[in-house]
């Protein structure tokens, strides 16, 4: 029986996260799970509190953050969801970072069934340290200022910083001496419980780690990355890459299929052949009043 931990970060559309937890709540003899729920400051959680009123395994972080695009609160929010998960007094063996916009593909038995295996971490990460990306440089070498704050202000410091010619090393000498390199992938992930409370330490005790990631380009997909890639469970990871060749972020993402374009895609019932097709456990993204059908026809199948 695996015992799952789901760490979600929501912000819009507290219906469809009800729909989510409603999907992926499993029962003996299958497993167990647990839902841990970090809402936006900016938004009003009481909508999201009282769709959860059915629920007895949900749990609401009471340390909230506003949450920008591409800034260090969306670790620190991922870092509050893991310590209310450590602090629970419960062992599971995967805890699983999803977004509240997520809905699964797969059925809960074959979800549970791959996290029952210690040997595989799902996560990824492409080197950016040894890579020959410009643009993948680009994020760590260069300073990110005002990004979770002011951060209409952020692209015109990066420019002045650019123009003055001040770069960043792009790699991280960390409080024990130890050099690492700086991984990117996505920042939805699903680790054993022994590799996320190693990540959990490494943010707690490492300021220097997180300080050189307060000033990158969305440090939500390098932080846990690049300490997982950086210790003994790199090898039992989804995917690392250190070749030069950056491989494109939707291979890097290990649980979802997803697209991305100016924005991402938000799918339909016409779309169902290419979500069986991903392989992937989950999607995203899905929205209440435009994704109903599809996700109707997926719990379907999923059943």
């Amino acid at each position: 029986m695996t015992r799952i931990a789901y760490i979600i970060t929501a912000y819009v559309d507290e219906k469809h996260l009800k729909r989510l937890i409603k999907a992926l709540n499993i029962e003996k003899p299958i497993g167990e799970c647990d839902f841990y729920i970090h809402v936006d400051s900016k938004i009003n959680i009481d909508p999201f509190i009282e769709e959860m009123n059915d629920f007895d395994n949900v749990y609401f972080i009471t340390k909230r953050y506003q949450i920008y695009w591409g800034g260090m609160n969306q670790v620190w929010s991922q870092y509050e969801l893991l310590k209310a998960v450590f602090e629970s007094d419960r062992i599971y063996d995967r805890i699983a970072c999803l977004s509240g916009t997520d809905y699964p593909i797969w059925s809960n038995k074959r979800i549970a069934k791959a996290f029952e295996n210690p040997d595989i971490e799902y996560i990824a990460g492409y080197n950016i340290t040894n890579g020959d990306n410009k643009g993948q440089l680009y994020k760590i070498n260069t300073y990110h200022f005002f990004r979770d704050k002011f951060h209409f202000l952020c692209t015109p410091a990066r420019l002045l910083m650019t123009y003055l010619h001040v770069f960043r090393n792009p790699y991280i000498q960390n409080r024990d001496g130890k050099m690492y390199d700086i991984y990117i992938g996505s920042d939805y992930w699903a680790l054993t419980y022994q590799c996320a409370r190693y990540v959990f330490d490494a943010i707690s005790k490492d300021q220097l780690l997180t300080k050189y990631f307060n000033h990158s380009f969305v440090p939500s997909e390098m932080v846990v990355n690049t300490i997982v890639m950086n210790s003994e469970y790199k090898q039992k990871t989804i995917m690392h890459v250190d070749d030069p060749t950056y491989p494109g972020l939707p291979s890097l993402t290990p649980l979802h299929h997803i697209v991305y374009g100016k924005s991402i895609k938000t799918y339909r019932l016409e779309d169902l052949q290419e979500l069986l097709d991903s392989g992937k456990m989950f999607f995203r993204k899905a929205r209440t009043g435009f994704s109903d059908t599809l996700m109707t026809r997926l719990d379907e199948l999923r059943n």
